[in-house]
């Protein structure tokens, strides 16, 4: 599975204007992405576009508990 996971520092009024707030904000999307990488029960999981404290902090542990 590839995912983009947009950094939060990216996920902007400014870049994505067209986009809702609520849909932005990284509380919404960390449920959201954690959400649909569970369910695909994948073997290998590619994250694009990620902030490396993020995914040592949230996704790495979240996810590696989750699949143990």
């Amino acid at each position: 599975m590839c995912y983009n996971v947009l950094c939060d520092k990216y996920a902007t009024r400014q870049l994505y204007g067209y986009c809702p707030s609520w849909a932005l904000n990284w509380e919404y999307r960390k449920k959201a992405i954690m959400q649909e990488i569970l369910s695909c029960n994948a073997d290998i999981i590619s994250l694009q576009v990620k902030d490396t404290l993020l995914f040592l902090f949230l996704f790495y542990s979240h996810v590696v508990v989750s699949l143990y």
